[in-house]
């Protein structure tokens, strides 16, 4: 039975599929089959037995449906209506393939070099497109070294890290001396314009590809506090990890440090014995020592049964105002890591060995010493008021360079060795030393690691409240290698990634921002925080950072997406301290709500 006109729809209402016209059926036609109940697929048609028990009347005919009626229907794959979302991508891919196959194959002539800028290897002829891991199979032929191969490498064109392909930051810097010269000529720059240009790519220029290697390992990025630590009555000023990571010093306003135990976020001990808050503690490299520093100008050196328990102390009337910095000399210097620096707003800084008491005093600068820092060069590095730096003998406390260049009081120095000071011999491989000399040669063997990366020397990067950071290499020159411009405010704290490649920065213009170690260049500025930012940590793995606030969050960045990864909450008001653990498990942030909260994966 056929239904061809809207008449006959009135039992079994209009056909709902368009029908196929090969062969069987055509636009609107129904049409029963005697048959089994099975249903029957032809190799155009797809049958489904409908149950019925109506009639229909067709050309005066009266015709009763069988119970079972077949109806051809056009389910084939391909006779399908194509959806409007399906016709887009593939107009799309069409698209990308026609591109594809417009772009010229374009060659570059490119040279592989370390961060010392020492050539690898001969100038090889690549294809514009080569990836960061066609690059890494490249490396690995022209390293010897079978250690160096299993490496992981990023590659850097023009001081932009190559994500996609070599073409891509190329094609970037063509646009930005395209803009440059603009400017320079008076020109007014249009955004049509800069989109029009072309990948032209260079000739008679080979194009420098510097690789850096990267951490062999990967730490997990914090994700949720896993602890809230009570028991400061105060707000909570400074927090820091041992270098074995096993246990938390805490001090705060309350006049008390605090000491966590890490698995299980419990307090070991209450050490007590200064008279004003608690503003700066330190381990010593060995985890072996702890000194504390107060706003009543003390000192107290402390010293455990080496489990973290039975702390016993030593006071020091040290300055005659608050002590604002104290810093250990590195292991690799000091097989015993009982000699640390001390640095007050009274403008003296004083060295101390624990156990003897006062070794030297340093003199020189004309007001509040912000920061000290002791190299692993045999030099001590000291940041003041007075808008100066300075660089001192450390074996006679005797003045060596004067470096100038802020407008403003100086807040911060940060070393690009800062992290391998600080732990010793303690890394993430955890390796157990039989003897103190092998762990002062594992340490020395650290510290090398990173030196030569700079030609075997130490930076020094500072920032100011004239809102620039400059970059030092205080052992070759008292001229700065670059000032970095770019904050809108007083920046607060620095610090430079564990690999000492990276530095990062942040301050009262809500911000925090990125540089390359290297030359001073500006990488990257991550937004997101809505107050001034007091404090940033790296993790251990250089690839991740936190900032702490004001506005009461700790936010996590990815520095190769150079993006945020993480806003994490809890705190109530605003956040003094953070620091990511050396095996990179963990961070810790210490707020004016006195509490300490844990963060981890």
């Amino acid at each position: 039975a056929c239904i061809s006109s809207p008449s006959c729809w009135r039992t079994l209402g209009p056909p709902i599929f368009q029908w196929s016209t090969a062969g069987r059926c055509r636009p609107g036609c129904l049409k029963s089959t005697a048959s089994t109940s099975t249903p029957y697929r032809s190799s155009n048609h797809w049958y489904i037995a409908l149950r019925s028990v109506s009639s229909v009347v067709h050309h005066a005919h009266y015709v009763t449906l069988l119970q079972y009626l077949y109806f051809p229907l056009c389910f084939a794959k391909e006779k399908m209506p194509v959806r409007k979302r399906q016709r887009v991508d593939v107009v799309r891919e069409n698209e990308l393939k026609e591109a594809e196959e417009a772009t010229p194959d374009h060659k570059v002539m490119c040279q592989l070099v370390d961060e010392n800028g020492v050539a690898t290897g001969s100038q090889v002829l690549l294809p514009a497109s080569a990836t960061p891991r066609q690059l890494d199979e490249l490396l690995s032929q022209m390293l010897e070294n079978e250690e160096q191969r299993s490496v992981p490498y990023a590659f850097f064109v023009g001081g932009e890290q190559v994500t996609e392909t070599v073409m891509e930051n190329l094609f970037k810097m063509q646009k930005d001396q395209f803009i440059e010269k603009q400017l320079k000529e008076g020109r007014r720059v249009r955004q049509q314009d800069v989109e029009q240009l072309e990948f032209q790519p260079p000739e008679e220029i080979v194009v420098s590809i510097l690789y850096k290697p990267q951490a062999v390992f990967r730490v997990r990025p914090v994700t949720r506090c896993s602890a809230t630590l009570d028991g400061h009555s105060e707000a909570v000023l400074i927090v820091c990890f041992s270098p074995d990571s096993r246990v938390l010093a805490t001090g705060g306003g309350d006049k008390e440090i605090r000491i966590w135990d890490i698995f299980t976020s419990t307090p070991t001990d209450v050490l007590q014995g200064h008279n004003g808050w608690v503003q700066v503690l330190s381990w010593s490299p060995n985890s072996k020592y702890l000194v504390s520093g107060s706003r009543d100008g003390t000192l107290l050196s402390w010293t455990h049964d080496g489990d973290y328990g039975n702390f016993k102390s030593q006071k020091y009337k040290a300055h005659t105002n608050y002590v604002t910095h104290v810093a250990w000399e590195p292991l690799h210097r000091n097989i015993a890591c009982d000699r640390f620096i001390s640095a007050s707003k009274d403008a003296s800084m004083k060295v101390w060995r624990v156990g003897m008491g006062l070794q030297f005093c340093l003199s020189g600068h004309q007001s509040c010493i912000s920061c000290v820092k002791w190299g692993g060069g045999g030099r001590i590095y000291s940041s003041s008021q007075d808008k100066t730096l300075m660089v001192w003998d450390d074996s006679n406390g005797a003045a060596v360079a004067s470096l100038r260049g802020h407008a403003h009081w100086v807040n911060f120095i940060a070393l690009s060795t800062d992290l391998v000071i600080r732990t010793g011999a303690f890394d993430h491989e955890e390796k157990k030393f039989d003897s103190p000399e092998s762990a002062q040669e594992h340490a020395l063997k650290r510290y090398d690691a990173v030196v030569s990366r700079f030609g075997g020397t130490e930076r020094l990067v500072s920032c100011s409240d004239d809102n620039t950071l400059f970059l030092w290499n205080p052992q070759k020159t008292t001229n700065a290698v670059g000032r970095l411009t770019g904050h809108q405010g007083a920046v607060f704290h620095i610090q430079f990634s564990p690999d000492g490649t990276m530095i990062a920065s942040c301050g009262a213009d809500k911000s925090v921002k990125l540089w390359n170690a290297n030359d001073g260049k500006f990488i990257v500025t991550f937004r997101g925080h809505v107050a001034p930012v007091y404090h940033v940590s790296w993790s251990l793995d250089s690839r991740m950072l936190v900032s702490g606030s004001r506005d009461s969050t700790l936010k996590l960045w990815s520095v190769g997406n150079k993006e945020l990864v993480e806003d994490l909450s809890g705190h109530e008001d605003e956040i003094f301290s953070t620091d990511w653990s050396p095996d990179g498990q963990r961070v810790a942030t210490g707020s004016k709500d006195k509490k300490i909260r844990i963060w981890v994966h």
